[in-house]
């Protein structure tokens, strides 16, 4: 099984999810900044990989996530991030989006990649988007519950560092 090809061409990715798909795999796809990985970003992913035979996840590119984040952002770089992701078992391939953010970014990657499901966590912060896209794609969006009860989200983590620093 293919594990942590980061250097694969989204023709390439193409291919693979075409070629799983056909041979009755499973594959879903994910993507995020993934900055400050932490258990909630490990839990979905582990549980996306138990629903399906194969797992692609896009970790988005630096520039990109400085156009969205709270604080100055990201904090690892997304070498460092994809490496991250890649190296989870569950992860079968990470790859970083070098794509401008755009209102059709997702649509035109999931109609090329066209796994068999996208999956977001139930407090991802884009999920009407997210849905809108999955739609206009033809694509089922899952989304999955937080395992644990004490859940802190990347910003959550850096208040309490600020806060605590301010003190």
């Amino acid at each position: 099984m293919i594990k942590n090809h980061t250097e694969f061409s989204l023709d390439t990715i193409c291919s693979i999810s075409h070629d799983l798909r056909k041979n009755g795999k499973t594959v879903a796809f994910t993507h995020g900044a993934f900055d400050l990985f932490h258990i909630g970003h490990l839990t979905l992913l582990e549980d996306t990989k138990k629903a399906a035979d194969f797992l692609i996840v896009m970790v988005e590119c630096d520039k990109n996530v400085t156009s969205y984040k709270k604080y100055p952002r990201p904090i690892i770089s997304e070498e460092h991030r994809v490496g991250i992701v890649g190296n989870c078992e569950c992860v079968n391939i990470a790859f970083v989006n070098n794509e401008p953010m755009g209102k059709d970014l997702y649509t035109l990657l999931y109609r090329e990649i066209k796994p068999s499901f996208v999956a977001i966590g139930r407090e991802y912060g884009y999920a009407d988007a997210i849905e809108e896209q999955t739609s206009r794609a033809d694509i089922m969006l899952r989304r999955f519950t937080r395992r644990q009860k004490a859940f802190t989200s990347t910003t959550e983590i850096i208040d309490r560092i600020v806060q605590s620093h301010r003190d």
